[in-house]
């Protein structure tokens, strides 16, 4: 490992560079400043060296810049909706440093502060700091070590370890920017990502406090389930957007949690780099130490996405509401341990094949957020489908719910109804006064000729 000076603070302390090189001649540079990611050096296709991540000259250019490049970010990442966080029944105040909310932590953020060098080898470097409880606002002591580490496969491990003596906030992130063409090559919206999540959350307005709903991505431009160029849909009519200037979202991973999975991907065609240099992101809270468990246990009693204690249970109460030709509604009983739901969809050839049918992690399914409802829109007229439900949160997935079947309804069927056969009502058809007349499903209120086709309590009529 090489060192050396990356310049002075505006304080008079000094900052240091360090630099990690592989066998393959990926270099990685990292300073003490902030614990920060300075400088990615990898060979795009024709053999030359690019640096992929965003980043100033010195020590001094970090100090006056606001975009967070490379930098450790903590003790929370992201923002904290009006600067106050109750965290065991008491409320702490943090500093507001966007408007009323508080962002990174404000000024104190683990961002601006010098880190000790705690060790170092031939392909690591860690760096150490202690947070005391007066720092930023939140409650506990806090020891936090941050570890970058350049294997010989070319990824880049970033590692952090924490304990704390109360109950508080860890939430940790890198605040890199990367540019897969060369930090100096220009728009990278040509080039191409994939985020393996079917779920994000939207924000309230520009200030971008999510509003607590998880939204599947399905049929928005927040959808990043394909590979596709990351400014393919950033300028769409879409409010979301227009809200933060383009994506500036938390996603929702789609798979199990506690499992070492991939989480996005990257390419870029023209430097020929794919996945960041093979460098995938991943995470995994199984190969915590007890004491980081206990801590990420205390972080999911503050974080609204990761708000459960438990896996959800199975899902109950799941009934049958009104069906068309090409729709069926269902609804089932909340459950508080879920943050999101998946619908489970097969068609079968009749009833009695639905009720033996059982699902398995193959069937189609749609992720629904935390309203206990959910109308299928994609059916088709006169055919059979049998569904169940399971909850989901940050814990893992509830079991399969008890089966319902939905036969849809074809063209020119009837219906009963019941109908209040007074001098103000004739004339009219229907199941429910408030509901109106729908030629896709069949029924509804309507005025219709005085021809006699109403009839009185529970008569049927045709659909015209």
């Amino acid at each position: 490992m090489k060192t050396e000076s990356f310049g002075t603070t505006a304080g008079g302390v000094k900052a240091t560079l360090y630099t990690l090189e592989n066998k393959n001649h990926t270099v990685v540079k990292v300073t003490d400043l902030g614990a920060t990611l300075v400088s990615v050096l990898y060979a795009d296709k024709e053999g030359k060296l690019c640096d992929m991540v965003l980043g100033y000259d010195d020590a001094g250019a970090y100090e006056k810049g606001t975009s967070y490049f490379g930098a450790t970010i903590g003790r929370n990442g992201n923002r904290i909706k009006g600067a106050r966080a109750t965290i065991d029944g008491k409320e702490w105040v943090i500093e507001a440093n966007e408007g009323e909310n508080s962002l990174h932590s404000g000024s104190n953020g683990f961002h601006h502060l010098m880190w000790e060098m705690k060790e170092s080898g031939d392909n690591f470097v860690s760096f150490y700091h202690y947070s005391p409880q007066e720092e930023q606002g939140f409650p506990g002591n806090m020891h936090i070590t941050v570890t970058y580490t350049l294997d010989d496969e070319d990824t880049i491990h970033i590692a952090y370890d924490a304990k704390a003596d109360a109950d508080t906030v860890m939430n940790f992130t890198n605040h890199s920017y990367f540019n897969l063409a060369g930090h100096d090559s220009g728009v990278m919206e040509d080039q191409k990502l994939q985020i393996m999540a079917d779920a994000y959350t939207p924000v309230v307005d520009s200030h971008a406090i999510p509003t607590g709903e998880i939204v599947p991505v399905a049929g928005t431009p927040m959808d990043f389930t394909t590979m596709k160029p990351i400014g393919q849909d950033i300028r769409e009519d879409f409010d979301q957007l227009k809200y933060t200037g383009g994506y500036d979202h938390n996603y929702v991973l789609s798979d199990k949690p506690g499992t070492m999975r991939q989480m996005a991907k990257a390419e870029c065609v023209a430097s020929g780099i794919v996945e960041a240099g093979n460098s995938s992101v991943y995470t995994n809270e199984n190969n915590a130490s007890d004491a980081n468990k206990e801590a990420l246990q205390n972080l999911a009693k503050l974080i609204d996405l990761r708000a459960a204690t438990t896996a959800p249970g199975k899902v109950q109460g799941l009934t049958l509401g009104t069906v068309g030709a090409s729709s069926a509604a269902m609804s089932w009983d909340a459950d508080s341990e879920s943050e999101m739901y998946y619908i489970y969809r097969a068609e079968v050839e009749s009833e009695e094949a639905a009720a033996n049918y059982v699902f398995d992690e193959n069937a189609t399914k749609y992720s629904v957020s935390r309203n206990a409802k959910y109308t299928d829109t994609g059916c088709e007229a006169g055919k059979t489908y049998v569904y169940a439900v399971r909850g989901y949160n940050s814990l893992g997935l509830g079991e399969y719910s008890d089966t319902i079947t939905v036969t849809t309804k074809s063209a020119g069927y009837k219906f009963d109804f019941n109908y209040n056969n007074s001098a103000t009502q004739a004339g009219w058809i229907g199941v429910n006064q408030n509901q109106a007349y729908d030629a896709e499903l069949g029924y509804g209120w309507k005025k219709a000729p005085n021809n006699g086709r109403s009839r009185g309590n529970n008569g049927t009529v045709s659909e015209d």
